[in-house]
């Protein structure tokens, strides 16, 4: 049984897109004294296990995790979610994970009482580090307080990355048809002419758009405008941009970026002596594919301006 203790600060939210080096930030958390560290407590394994917990590790042991390419994470990716399940199993639902995906400001958000429960019963300072939530930042820290933080990586390196498993660009289709999405989502989704699975049921969901896959250029233009907007929301709303590219291959930035949690949130005893991501290059036609895709999402989000 891992030592605990009952001593709390305000919650830290780390708010990340997918394959952004979140689970190395988790791992980093978890090793700390204090933290009591909740991986992706939004995942949709969260609410397929409400009702039997034992389904919640059923998929991420050690084999997924060489698949991902994550660090070792010890305990398992969802101890701590585990460990106090009687208080949240009643309070999520389905709607919280991807359909509120852009609640802001002036929206209800409907993933505030699940994040209470969570922070009511953390064993020690919690700490969230979630992929689902880059569109809802500014209304979660109004919702529960909290230091947030916003991790980002290149485009290029991190979209390369989603191709480790179909599951990212499910997740992605899951989220431009989610509601309240900006104008821009919804123009791209008409010029690409995406289908939408029909109905409420999640799980159903994810199996329509695993079996409508993306082609090259429509899951980098998906990817690439929620990075922008995730980009976005993350400078207007988080307390601390950090980027994982440069944390990765500067000393300077790592103190910086410690500095900074001590400072502003008192976060102590945070180690990023062994961040590594990988950073590839690239040649001139990389370039023109990313480019050209680049250039239709920068002249989609203008309609959201």
């Amino acid at each position: 049984m891992r030592k605990e203790r009952k001593v709390k600060g305000k919650p830290v939210f780390i708010h990340s897109l997918f394959r952004s080096g979140s689970t190395y930030f988790f791992t980093v958390f978890r090793r700390a004294d204090g933290f009591w560290c909740y991986q992706e407590s939004l995942h949709e394994m969260a609410f397929f296990s409400k009702n039997n917990i034992d389904e919640l590790q059923k998929d991420f042991g050690e084999e997924a995790s060489l698949i991902l390419r994550h660090p070792s994470v010890g305990d398992g990716y969802f101890y701590e979610l585990a460990e106090v399940w009687s208080e949240w199993k009643n309070v999520i639902t389905d709607v919280m994970i991807y359909d509120s995906y852009f609640s802001e400001k002036g929206n209800d958000e409907r993933s505030l009482p699940y994040f209470k429960a969570l922070i009511n019963s953390a064993k020690a300072r919690p700490v969230f580090q979630e992929c689902r939530t880059s569109g809802r930042i500014n209304i979660i820290k109004e919702g529960v307080g909290g230091y947030h933080i916003y991790l980002w990586r290149n485009p290029w390196d991190q979209w390369w990355s989603y191709k480790a498993t179909p599951y990212f660009d499910v997740a992605n289709q899951l989220i431009i048809h989610s509601s309240n999405a900006p104008k821009s989502v919804c123009t791209l989704i008409n010029e690409l002419e995406l289908m939408k699975s029909e109905g409420n049921d999640l799980k159903k969901n994810i199996d329509f758009y695993t079996g409508h896959p993306l082609t090259s250029e429509e899951s980098y233009l998906v990817f690439y405008l929620l990075w922008c907007l995730a980009l976005r929301s993350g400078l207007n709303a988080s307390h601390l941009m950090i980027n994982i590219d440069k944390l990765s291959n500067s000393s300077e930035y790592k103190n910086e970026v410690i500095n900074a949690m001590k400072n502003d949130a008192d976060i102590m005893g945070i180690d990023f002596s062994d961040c590594r991501i990988p950073q590839a290059r690239y040649d001139q036609r990389d370039i023109a594919f990313f480019s050209t895709l680049e250039d239709r999402v920068h002249r989609l989000l203008l309609q959201d301006d």
